[in-house]
């Protein structure tokens, strides 16, 4: 599978011995090739809980490298996001030497004359001083006006 490390080891067995003529004489208790043999199932399951724990670390440590690699790509991200931040920070510092050296080396703005004193604007002063005077249309009624008949 891919990703997955497959173990590369075969089971082993132990050696084969030569088949021994049957006989009617009972076996020694403790001989040399039954000791060695147990020796070499023990060593077997010792190597095989090795193994099986090696393979175990095998597997967290995919995992702290995957974690780790997750961990790079945000940081890497993160760093270009930075990098642009600090690009518009300069670019942005640039604009404002430039409007403060624009603002301190502009001459004074140029004082607007008061506007000449006419004919014309003394006139309209006049008319706005005396309005026209306009007379109410009168609310009391008579009473031939009402139409009262007696």
């Amino acid at each position: 599978l891919p990703g997955k490390i497959q173990s590369t080891s075969r089971q082993r067995s132990a050696p084969s011995r030569p088949p021994q003529p049957v006989s009617a004489k009972p076996a020694p208790a403790a001989s040399p090739a039954i000791d060695h043999e147990a020796e070499l199932k023990t060593a077997l399951d010792t190597a095989r809980q090795r193994e099986s724990v090696l393979h175990q670390e095998v597997e967290q440590l995919k995992t702290a490298l995957a974690d780790q690699q997750t961990l790079i790509s945000t940081l890497t991200q993160k760093l270009e996001q930075t990098a642009q931040l600090q690009a518009e920070l300069e670019h942005a510092k640039g604009v404002i030497l430039q409007l403060s050296a624009a603002v301190t080396t502009a001459p004074p703005p140029a004082a607007v004359p008061p506007p000449a004193a006419s004919r014309h604007t003394h006139e309209l002063q006049k008319i706005l001083q005396h309005p026209i005077a306009i007379t109410p249309p009168a609310t009391t009624l008579s009473e031939a006006e009402i139409g009262w008949f007696d």
